[in-house]
């Protein structure tokens, strides 16, 4: 029997953000949030910081020097600067779930991959940047995570690609 290749199509603003798109959604969270290998410093801005206050719970993980600066914040004692966090090796945030099991939109972008013929890191970045121009809580996080520059149909691709984890 042959199988049939088309793959019906989901429309992306109604996608359900289950278990699979809340895991890609820690994972290229904590790229924003963690200094590049080798330094111990990362520069955020104000637009992230507010993401993150409204996404802790979702994340389920800690990312330490901002949570010093919500206490702060809201000890009114201020801050000196929100803009650049500094780590120790302790307080790295770390996220090491398995993945749980591909959701339909994930389903829906290996099978475009397969057709593609799309290598690994191809078919990750491609996911990255379906997920950060159509998916809400992906473009949400994105238009914080670039300084709240407002996102249409194109994003950076040097984004897209650490946030897939090919950087």
């Amino acid at each position: 029997m042959r199988r049939n290749s088309f793959a019906p199509p989901l429309a992306l603003s109604d996608a359900p953000f289950g278990a699979y798109e809340k895991h890609l959604l820690r994972r290229y969270a904590l790229t924003a949030f963690v200094p590049e290998k080798g330094k111990r410093r990362r520069d955020i801005c104000d637009d992230l910081v507010d993401w993150y206050k409204a996404n802790r719970r979702l994340l389920g993980y800690r990312v330490a020097p901002l949570d010093a600066i919500l206490e702060l914040e809201q000890s009114d004692r201020g801050f000196s600067n929100a803009n650049s966090l500094r780590y120790s090796s302790r307080t790295l945030p770390i996220y090491e779930q398995p993945a749980p099991a591909p959701s339909a939109l994930q389903n829906r972008l290996d099978w475009a991959a397969r057709t593609l013929g799309l290598d690994r890191a191809e078919a990750a970045f491609l996911g990255a940047v379906v997920r950060l121009t159509q998916v809400r809580p992906f473009c949400e996080f994105y238009e914080a995570a670039m300084q709240g520059r407002t996102i249409d149909d194109e994003v950076s691709g040097t984004a897209a690609a650490s946030m897939a984890g090919l950087r």
